[in-house]
């Protein structure tokens, strides 16, 4: 006489096995691995927005007090209004010598110890924008490079749109 035999049952474990749980686990790292390059750029070009979007500003605040004023000496070299206590990633400031009557060019320079140190962005009275990355630094490092006619977004030297 013969007996049937029950499969159903090995394959209906208490648990997980090694095999399994190895499987799950090289997912995961192949996952992160792909996933975070990605994060971090992206957390980057959002901390390089900051920058672009507080010059833009202090170029309009700079033009607005040469209307008023007829120059731009005295003009703000620093983002103004409700958002200034929430600059975080780099510090404003007036080139050497400027503004004058005539020119102007303000400079957001990366903070030290920070993802962005390094890079610094500029605008002058003509609208030229412009990226230098310090060498050895960390924009450097990531590869990014210097240019004298936009604002570098990313490492490929992508500019920022106008």
């Amino acid at each position: 006489m013969r007996h049937r035999v029950d499969n159903s049952r090995m394959w209906h474990s208490g648990g997980s096995t090694r095999v399994e749980l190895t499987i799950a686990l090289i997912t995961i790292v192949v996952w992160v691995s792909l996933a975070l390059p990605a994060y971090t750029d992206y957390v980057t070009r959002s901390r390089l927005r900051e920058a672009h979007i507080l010059l833009t500003d202090v170029s309009a605040n700079m033009e607005r007090h040469r209307e008023k004023a007829s120059n731009y000496v005295g003009g703000p070299c620093a983002p103004t209004g409700p958002f200034t206590d929430q600059v975080k990633h780099f510090e404003f400031s007036c080139a050497p010598g400027e503004p004058t009557a005539r020119t102007f060019a303000v400079l957001a320079t990366g903070k030290a110890d920070t993802a962005i140190e390094g890079i610094t962005y500029s605008v002058d009275e003509s609208g030229v924008r412009t990226t230098v990355i310090a060498p050895g630094s960390r924009m450097a490092d990531q590869g990014y490079p210097s240019s004298r006619t936009c604002w570098i977004a990313r490492p490929s030297g992508r500019c920022v749109a106008r």
